[in-house]
């Protein structure tokens, strides 16, 4: 049975075939599956069916369990796990593939690969990227270091004029990627953990990656990864209380601020009515009390990891009296950890080396091995009970080095990739739990700047800090370009800015946002800040952040060009509104442009208000359409909201 792109997977899979790959004792799945004994479930809940087909091996005890489920429109979402059930080490399990597919394509054309950069820190990160995908090139993609958008996102667009197929990997480890045309008539995707040949222990079941596929057809692009975003939205974006979340709007504090400071802050918002939502407290706050990390840029907070007891020079009464101030005041509470690291000679690096992987020698990182039952139980108590202790709403988890080189050292030649795999199945148990025991509690993915990003953290949380281009720095050329790159992926992330004006604040504008006032070293606000132009941004992010779960139209390329301009919007069809951003950058000669707007009913009349000059008018959707924006002057913006009458 033939795969054709654009189609859904249902059809093959009911034929009997497999999405996935692997070899088993030096023979292919493909020749062998056929000797094991299948059986099959089939369920369905809120029009999502499910099938669970288990294959087992009662030769030497290997399970294979594919669980596959399937969503409107076509889309298709399976994880494969693999037992051992017999007492007895099994023989080699290698070459896994969690997608393993080929498509009939309809032209005898080169079709296009479309793609994106991940985090590395640079201002191009995110940038979009494309392939022309020639005949029998093959091209292979992973990221850097082990997590798994370090370098590049691991989602990817085959189009082939008004055909194409989205392919989202859920893996946050090392994983890998094979696209390749063995014809002009056939695409080819293989995918998995990068590296995995192990032999299974008595007992043992691991996981492959998460696959989604999301077929599309229609005019363009957009269509595909809108549809990609509007599924995420609805199946892989946490909900509280049924609702989906959004992201917040953030005030910011350094942890390693006294608390009489962070007082002072919190009454300075509720006094000047600031719209926040979040009070947030970053890195510092712990560790020894005679460290000084009161300075982000010392590195002391860094060499404070793995001691999360709160310093008792900052926070004499607990931390939980910031927190506390935080919610009279109307703020919810959010707090850094980094709980993977723990820096060698802390009391818990002492108690507990085996559950430590690294070079033990005093002031060295190490990784704290999530594959490990009791290290992991020990941190999920550990942390939950930081969360209730501190009043903790939003739990901002950092992870700020690469962790393959960890795994790796622990791995045997009879057990490549088996620290990996149960490492990233340790990190999701952790986020599932917390997410269980707090109800309410939303996670911040940060790991050094959006380095973590994919279809499996996006299930769990939200990353609100999607590159450290942002710390110092603040550029709003840098943040135009990732908040434009990333939205073709994903709908909701975030980062921060250190200017109110429009053009800047605006350069942030997302789900989530964090822009601070000025304040004094006492917390007081510095005197002249022009805290009503700071209430405008607050006022346009809490108006504006809704869109951004909805459909996402770029009107200019992605550029990190100082000559040009760029120009997005983003449109909410279940509301009949949405908005439109505009940024003629520093050295642009271009006074007007023309931007094409999609989604608009050129039947109905839409209101259309400037958000500078507060002016609404009454305008044909024919005319909006076409919408002339002027920007006067270099390095200047224009946001405009509509709504259909």
């Amino acid at each position: 049975m033939k795969l054709e792109l654009g189609s859904p997977l249902t059809d093959y899979l009911s034929g009997g075939k497999l999405p996935f790959s692997f070899v088993y004792g030096g023979e292919s799945s493909e020749n062998m599956i056929s000797r094991f004994m299948m059986s099959e479930k089939a369920s369905s809940d809120n029009g999502v069916s499910q099938i669970e087909r288990l294959y087992e091996d009662e030769m030497t005890g290997l399970q294979c369990k594919l669980v596959c489920k399937s969503y409107s429109g076509g889309i298709s979402e399976w994880v494969v796990t693999f037992r051992n059930r017999s007492e007895q080490n099994l023989p080699i399990l290698e070459h896994v593939k969690a997608i393993d597919l080929q498509y009939e394509l309809p032209q005898s054309k080169d079709a296009i690969l479309h793609y994106s950069k991940g985090s590395s820190n640079q201002y191009d990160d995110f940038m979009p990227q494309r392939i022309q995908m020639k005949d029998r090139e093959l091209h292979r993609f992973t990221p850097v270091g082990g997590r798994s958008s370090n370098g590049v996102l691991p989602f990817f667009n085959l189009q082939q004029e008004e055909l194409g197929l989205i392919i989202a990997v859920g893996w946050s480890g090392q994983w890998s990627a094979e696209l390749t045309c063995p014809t002009q008539n056939r695409f080819a995707v293989r995918a998995g953990q990068a590296n995995l040949r192990l032999s299974l222990l008595p007992g043992e079941e691991i996981r492959t990656p998460s696959i989604v596929l999301v077929p599309w057809t229609g005019s363009n692009r957009m269509d595909g990864q809108n549809k990609l975003r509007r599924f995420i939205i609805e199946h892989k974006t946490p909900k509280v209380e049924g609702e989906t979340i959004t992201g917040p709007i953030t005030v910011g504090s350094w942890g390693g601020t006294e608390t009489a400071v962070h007082l002072n802050r919190i009454r300075a918002v509720k006094e000047l009515e600031l719209p926040y939502n979040y009070y947030w407290v970053d890195a510092g706050w712990y560790g020894d009390s005679n460290a000084d990390t009161s300075d982000e840029f010392t590195g002391e907070w860094y060499r404070q990891a793995g001691d999360w007891n709160y310093h008792r020079k900052y926070y004499p009464d607990g931390v939980r009296v910031v927190s506390d101030a935080a919610r009279e005041s109307g703020l919810k509470f959010l707090l850094w950890m980094e709980p993977e690291r723990a820096i060698y000679g802390k009391p818990i690096t002492l108690e507990h080396p085996e559950w430590y992987v690294g070079n033990k020698v005093e002031g060295e990182s190490l990784l704290l091995n999530l594959g490990q039952p009791e290290a992991l139980e020990w941190l999920i108590g550990m942390i939950s009970g930081i969360i209730a202790e501190h009043g903790i709403d939003l739990f901002r988890q950092d992870f700020n080095f690469n962790p393959l080189p960890y795994w790796e050292s622990i791995d045997t030649p009879d057990r490549i990739g088996a620290a990996e795999a149960h490492y990233v199945q340790g990190l999701y148990t952790f986020w599932d739990e917390l997410l269980r025991r707090h109800p309410g509690l939303i996670i911040d993915n940060c790991a050094s700047g959006g380095r973590r990003i994919d279809i499996e953290t996006t299930s769990r949380s939200i990353p609100l800090w999607r590159s450290d281009v942002q710390c110092v720095p603040s550029d709003p050329i840098a943040a135009q370009t990732h908040g434009f790159g990333l939205s073709y992926w994903i709908p909701l992330s975030g980062t921060a800015a250190r200017s109110s004006a429009p053009y800047d604040a605006r350069s942030i504008l997302s789900a989530a946002a964090g822009l601070s006032p000025y304040f004094q070293t006492d917390g007081t606000v510095v005197p002249d800040f022009p805290v009503d132009e700071l209430r405008d941004r607050l006022q346009e992010y809490s108006r504006a952040r809704a869109f951004f779960a909805g459909d996402f139209y770029p009107l200019t390329d992605c550029s990190i060009s100082p000559q040009v301009w760029l120009a997005y919007q983003m449109d909410r069809p279940d509301l009949g509104q949405g908005i439109v951003a505009a940024f003629r950058r520093q050295e642009s000669p271009f006074v007007t442009a023309i931007f094409q707007l999609q989604g608009i009913d050129t039947e109905e009349n839409y209101e259309l208000e400037d958000a500078d000059t507060k002016e609404i008018q009454v305008i044909r959707g024919s005319a909006l359409q076409s919408l002339q924006v002027e920007i006067g002057q270099c390095r200047q913006s224009k946001l405009y909201f509509y709504r259909k009458q």
